[in-house]
């Protein structure tokens, strides 16, 4: 890990820094996933109506799986609760398009 006093005034190397000290701290018990909150020149950006989650569930819920069983957790975008992924976007359960025998429908 290279020491964030060598970033200098380069904030997105001070991001990832701080990143892959979080991922230490984490093998090694201490979390500190949340960490982005508190350094606001290190935003996470999320597309398609998705959040940053320090500590979200995967797999995620899409449309297609509404309720999957967890299997481990991960820091990234995730869609807020009650959303679920469809083609990259979040949407409400509502706009959640229909499969049927390998053919898409619209709700």
């Amino acid at each position: 890990m290279v020491d964030v006093c060598q970033c200098k005034l380069d904030q997105s190397c001070a991001c990832s820094q701080f990143d892959a000290y979080a991922e230490e701290c984490g093998d090694r018990g201490i979390d500190l996933n949340d960490w982005r909150k508190d350094v606001e020149f290190c935003p996470f950006e999320c597309s398609g109506g998705q959040v940053y989650l320090p500590n979200g569930a995967l797999p995620s819920p899409s449309c297609l799986n509404r309720n999957p069983t967890v299997t481990s957790r991960a820091r990234g975008c995730f869609c807020p609760e009650g959303e679920y992924l469809q083609e990259g976007v979040c949407v409400g359960a509502a706009q959640c398009r229909c499969l049927h025998e390998g053919v898409f429908y619209e709700p």
